[in-house]
């Protein structure tokens, strides 16, 4: 996988995309990041991606990481990993990680010991 440290600083530009009407802005003097994983059976290859925006839905930085294929679950478990390994690297002292995969989202706010390698991940 790639190195957090190679993640690239973007421009402080707007979001336009067409699921930006369902986004929900951070308070102010927070930044939310959003991940989601993607996978491709046939490339043998799963990829993830980052966006760290702020209350005013500024873009402050963005990742974007692809590695060996995994199953779904477990890239979208490693997804909100490498989002919380990006806002310690962006020195973020009040974040929201935003994910759409429930059971990892249900899964993180569990805080119940899970031993396969999803819940290793979480």
């Amino acid at each position: 996988m790639h190195s957090i440290s190679q993640m690239v600083q973007m421009s402080a530009s707007r979001m336009h995309t067409s699921q930006a009407s369902s986004w929900i802005p951070p308070p102010e003097g927070v930044v939310k990041i959003n991940w989601d994983a993607a996978l491709s059976e046939a490339r043998d290859r799963m990829g993830f991606g980052l966006i760290a925006r702020d209350h005013r839905g500024s873009v402050v930085a963005g990742y974007v990481a692809k590695d060996g294929c995994v199953a779904p679950l477990l890239a979208e478990a490693i997804g909100g990993l490498q989002a919380a390994m990006f806002a310690s690297e962006l020195n973020l002292s009040s974040v929201i990680l935003e994910g759409d995969s429930l059971q990892i989202v249900q899964g993180l706010g569990l805080h119940k010991e899970r031993w396969d390698s999803v819940g290793l991940v979480m």
